[in-house]
């Protein structure tokens, strides 16, 4: 970086006070945000639990009496479990949340320090954290006759959630062993659960399928709550919603299929702040191994985000961003930790220091996605630590 402030090609250099993209100091706390930018120099998430919050009156509303239950884990898809599971709890009456992991349970739970909560661990429990459930009053998942056993043997009469696998083939016990299970002695089903392989394709046949197969094994636990629908299984229609709705993506305002969708409202604004700006000649190629070639006297842009971020490499030439109401392209490989962009006909001003949205309002996280032939949940959950999160409401 040091090479970078004194190249003679560099145009500016890099001011103190870098402003956000839309005029205002990033540098300061807003009035609903509760994390300081502490380093005008990194990419931001910002994430809006309003919109969070409207996405689950949105699927309280369609639920009727079924109770939601949002998804944790993988630290809430990216944008920060501790901070969404907290507001939803304090200001939506949430009290039944999933997360996949014991690790990520006894997070939660740090959070969630009430007994009435239920924290339910997707993996289930194994000899290890056995003790770990027991102290942090977590809800295992049972996907097996051995984890199955394994609790009854420990905690007796402790309620556990039983995930039968009706069609996905990938977790979960297999119908053929509904019986063995019921028979233990000591374990106590307060939740039967499956998950739908085919819910974004609405027409599957698959869906009713896996549902009629679901209200055969509920035959065998009455007394349980029911769990089959996620996000796409609960907008197929009401027969699927019984007791208990999991809501993952759609809760953050994306989609399990990748297109948008009106009913829910995006929460996540990815932005990078420009650190360098550099002309380089026509013909003057950019980026590691040279992949892009100026057609023309070119401005370049540098920005502070890339793979290490977890930006797609797979964006290097195809991607864009858009400062202020233009779009701009990538160009070059995107690198661990800087992206370039051609900022040739931007219009006077542009600078050091004005922040580019990668995703966000005028930027589709679903056209990104589409871009690199991924899905949102991978590029959100490829967020990595080193982006800075903001939260307002």
């Amino acid at each position: 970086m040091t090479e970078s402030l004194t190249h003679p090609d560099d145009e500016f250099a890099i001011p103190m006070g870098t402003p956000s993209i839309d005029g205002h100091d990033t540098q300061t706390t807003g009035e609903n945000s509760d994390v300081t930018l502490i380093d005008s120099q990194a990419a931001l998430l910002d994430i809006n639990l309003g919109a969070i919050g409207k996405n689950y009156a949105h699927f309280d509303a369609l639920s009727g009496p079924a109770a939601i239950a949002p998804v944790m884990k993988c630290d809430a898809y990216g944008l920060g479990a501790d901070a969404i599971a907290s507001y939803l709890f304090e200001n939506h009456g949430a009290r039944s949340f999933f997360v996949a992991t014991v690790g990520e349970g006894i997070a939660l739970r740090q959070s969630l320090d009430d007994p009435a909560i239920e924290i339910f661990v997707l993996n289930g429990p194994g000899d290890t954290t056995l003790t770990a459930f027991a102290e942090a009053a977590l809800t295992p998942v049972i996907n097996s006759v051995q984890q199955a056993t394994l609790w009854a043997s420990a905690y007796p009469g402790i309620d556990i959630a039983l995930h039968v696998d009706t069609g996905m083939n990938r977790l979960g016990v297999m119908e053929d062993r509904l019986g063995t299970i019921k028979s233990l002695d000591g374990l106590s089903v307060g939740v039967l659960m499956s998950h739908l392989a085919c819910a974004t394709a609405r027409e599957s046949a698959a869906n009713a399928r896996q549902r009629t197969r679901f209200l055969s094994a509920a035959t065998q636990f009455p007394s349980a709550r029911l769990s089959l629908s996620a996000s796409a299984g609960a907008h197929l229609h009401e027969s699927y919603h019984y007791s208990l709705i999991r809501p993952g993506i759609s809760l953050f305002g994306y989609t399990a299929s990748g297109a948008a969708d009106r009913r829910i409202t995006p929460s996540a604004t990815l932005t990078a702040p420009i650190i360098q700006i550099r002309t380089v000649k026509r013909g003057e190629r950019v980026g590691y191994d040279g992949t892009w070639t100026a057609a023309r006297p070119s401005k370049i842009a540098t920005l502070a985000i890339g793979y290490g971020d977890g930006l797609p490499r797979h964006l290097s030439n195809c991607g864009d961003v858009r400062i202020g109401r233009q779009k701009f392209p990538m160009v070059g490989r995107v690198s661990m930790d800087l992206t370039t962009i051609d900022i040739t006909d931007a219009p006077s001003g542009l600078a050091i220091g004005d922040r580019a949205e990668i995703f966000g309002p005028t930027q589709p996280l679903e056209a990104m996605a589409t871009t690199v032939e991924t899905i949102p949940y991978e590029i959100l959950t490829g967020l990595n630590g080193r982006i800075q999160r903001r939260y307002s409401v």
